[in-house]
């Protein structure tokens, strides 16, 4: 199966965040090469477009109608859990995010995402942070 080329759809917010945030959908625009079964490309939201100067990158591969990659965003992005906004650390790697989908009918996938458990380490404060949606 040969999915290269430009790709649009939605992600959803999912446990692990406010009320505000879960249920919240945003758009996302993806850009795929392929190599065999491998996939990479980039991708954009509407959500966090304007805080990075490039798109983050994506890797992973497709076999059969199953798809899985790792997205990571150019640097560390945090939502401030007073404020609502993005914030962005520069000097920060970005975490992954993992999505597993399958080819439901032409030209659409459907899946889950994850951001696996990790622990940031700040002068004042250690964070956890994971979270999930669709």
């Amino acid at each position: 199966m040969n999915i290269a080329g430009k790709w649009s759809g939605t992600f959803t917010y999912g446990d692990g965040y406010t009320p505000e945030m879960h249920g919240k959908t945003v758009q996302f625009e993806l850009i795929l090469k392929m190599n065999g079964i491998e996939i990479t490309g980039t991708i954009t939201d509407e959500e966090t477009k304007h805080l990075f100067r490039s798109a983050g990158n994506i890797f992973g591969f497709i076999e059969n109608k199953h798809i899985f990659f790792t997205k990571q965003y150019p640097n560390l992005c945090l939502r401030n859990s007073l404020s609502g906004e993005m914030e962005v650390f520069d000097d920060e790697p970005a975490y992954d995010i993992n999505y597993s989908g399958q080819y439901q009918s032409e030209g659409f996938f459907a899946g889950e995402w994850e951001i696996p458990p990790f622990t940031l380490y700040f002068v004042t404060e250690n964070l956890e942070i994971s979270g999930s949606g669709t």
